[in-house]
């Protein structure tokens, strides 16, 4: 809802979003379970495995478990469609990228934070906004990296070849904001202007950060 509810698509038809993006996220969800990266599998199974305990029947269990990744639905259609890619394919980078740059990490910090006041709530939001941005372009740079038809580990193995030092640099300082106590904003802004450098060192023309100066 909020997706939509932030996107230039508000503006259009709700038929035509619906048919849009419709067949996409349907396609998505009853794959996305098979789509995650391991460790994230593994968490959506335990969780999936505490409602079946309780008598919850599997394909709920798991349509439950997974609705936390399937919140990009909307990014991984608008993605495929940009791209011309399978939907499935894109999903995979998508969700690889959450895990492999911490960026699913980066969302729900982000959400955690406190918000006292209207300031605060909506930079809190304009941060949101930016992980999702930045998992979107990320995702694209990844697609182009390595096109063709092969695995979302492969493509994203190509693009941190690509990348290595602007990727170091930025999993560096993603890894201090985690293991800092209590994360705040500042700190996570920081984390976020690194993993921009990302996207910037795939721009065309712009110098590749492990090239030489």
């Amino acid at each position: 809802t909020l997706w939509f509810l932030r996107s230039p698509r508000l503006v259009e038809d709700a038929a035509s979003t619906i048919a849009r993006f419709g067949p996409g996220v349907a396609s998505l969800a009853e794959r996305v379970f098979y789509l995650l990266p391991p460790a994230s599998r593994d968490e959506a199974l335990r969780r999936a495995t505490v409602l079946e305990s309780a008598r919850v029947p599997r394909p709920l269990a798991r349509r439950i478990a997974t609705l936390e990744p399937l919140s990009g639905a909307p990014d991984v259609v608008e993605t495929a469609t940009a791209t011309g890619q399978d939907v499935a394919a894109v999903a995979g980078v998508h969700f690889a990228l959450g895990d492999r740059l911490a960026l699913d990490w980066l969302s729900r910090r982000i959400a955690a934070l406190p918000a006292d006041g209207h300031w605060q709530a909506l930079a809190r939001g304009a941060l949101r906004d930016d992980v999702d941005g930045l998992q979107r372009a990320l995702t694209i740079d990844v697609l182009h990296e390595a096109p063709g038809d092969v695995t979302a580990e492969a493509r994203l193995a190509a693009w941190e070849a690509a990348h290595r030092t602007a990727r170091e640099r930025a999993q560096k300082v993603v890894d201090e904001v985690r293991g800092a106590p209590s994360p705040d904003l500042a700190m996570l802004s920081v984390a976020l202007r690194e993993l921009r450098n990302l996207v910037a060192s795939g721009k065309p023309g712009a110098r590749r950060a492990d090239a030489p100066a």
